[in-house]
């Protein structure tokens, strides 16, 4: 529960504009921020136990708002990777009609991911994931193509 974390951001705002050229501005603006990223940290923490549960869907989702909502977090990159593992297992658990359309979107994660962070750490099994994900996607395009012949 982060009403605790809010109620402490909501009051820091307040002080913020009721006392804008306070000598504990900079102070009060440090602490908006760290409060600001333990929600991050809860937030992707939540779309990892989706993703633990292998309820994926949720996962994807829950990892896209994170970084929507995030976009400045230090665990941002960690998350992006984990959208896009979550992504690939979501089409890999999805019903035939439903896969190729997924593939799709899961690459449209990995390439996002590889722009935004090209030395990741995450790269080297970020590669691996594209890998299989191309090949099952390409897969299903052969199998596609012959069933309309």
């Amino acid at each position: 529960d982060q009403t605790p974390t809010l109620k402490a951001m909501d009051q820091l705002q307040y002080f913020l504009v009721s006392y804008p050229y306070s000598e504990h501005k900079e102070q009060s603006q440090e602490y908006m921020g760290d409060l600001r990223e333990r929600l991050a940290k809860k937030s992707l923490e939540l779309a990892r136990l989706y993703y633990k549960r292998e309820d994926y869907r949720a996962a994807v989702t829950s990892f896209k708002v994170f970084l929507q909502e995030y976009p400045d977090s230090r665990y941002r990159e960690e998350g992006h990777f984990n959208w896009f593992l979550a992504a690939a297992d979501f089409a890999r658990n999805s019903t035939d009609r439903r896969k190729e359309n997924r593939y799709k979107d899961a690459l449209d994660v990995y390439e996002e991911f590889l722009e935004r962070y090209p030395d990741s750490g995450y790269l080297k099994d970020a590669e691996q994931t594209f890998a299989k994900v191309r090949k099952e996607l390409g897969e299903i395009l052969i199998e596609k193509e012959s069933s309309s012949q």
